[in-house]
């Protein structure tokens, strides 16, 4: 379906998240080759879905899902968002500030997730941590995203 508007991208805002057990994270960059491999992609260094035709999008689904992680996602159909307008949002100078609140929607998703693994895996040792790494994409500044988590956080 093309967009509403003429020069617009796709219709949704879908962001994405995977949580990799502290002992599986030393393998993120094996899969991340193997799966590159899959894609017979010798010149790529990382995978987005946007630039994907569907028979590689389904070849790397198979296998992510052979592999020890949860996935997590919040999605927006942007048209739903015609019009509104959040305050609070508009004083924080920020240009990123809908990527901000999806991340928050994100992440409030893994840390519930995060917090009942290790009440079960840990057996409620608070001791354990998140770490959380965002990719490197073009037109984010993602200084003003740890701004608003840190906020929030507080």
């Amino acid at each position: 379906m093309a967009p509403i508007d003429p020069n617009g991208a796709s219709e949704w805002f879908v962001l994405g998240a995977f949580v990799v057990p502290i002992h599986e994270d030393a393998f993120v960059q094996q899969w991340l080759t193997e799966a590159l491999h899959r894609l017979r992609s010798r010149q790529r260094t990382e995978i987005h879905f946007a630039k994907l035709d569907d028979e590689r999008k389904e070849t790397v689904c198979h296998y992510l899902e052979s592999l020890n992680f949860r996935w997590f996602v919040s999605v927006s159909h942007k048209p739903n968002m015609r019009g509104y307008r959040n305050t609070r949002t508009e004083v924080v100078r920020s240009k990123n500030y809908f990527y901000n609140w999806m991340a928050r929607i994100l992440l409030e998703k893994v840390t519930q997730y995060c917090q009942k693994d290790a009440l079960t895996r840990y057996r409620g040792k608070p001791q354990h941590k998140l770490r959380i790494e965002f990719s490197n994409r073009g037109g984010m500044f993602y200084p003003h995203t740890r701004d608003y988590l840190a906020k929030l956080w507080i």
